[in-house]
């Protein structure tokens, strides 16, 4: 009981929360895992290099 344009719009709506949703997802292995949360943890120092490549990420991402 829809129009077909009901129909296509409900469809393209469910396939496109489940692409976000497989996106949005991040499975790590336990070693991955302990590699992460240590980082999270234990964070480096911030050198030159980290700097640089947080202000890329800043200029890409954060500042469009």
């Amino acid at each position: 009981h829809k129009t077909l344009s009901d129909f296509v719009l409900t469809q393209a709506l469910s396939s496109a929360e489940e692409v976000i949703q497989a996106r949005d997802k991040l499975t790590l292995s336990e070693s991955d895992w302990e590699v992460f949360m240590d980082a999270l943890e234990n964070p480096p120092q911030l050198n030159q290099r980290l700097q640089k490549a947080l202000k890329k990420h800043q200029n890409s991402v954060i500042n469009k």
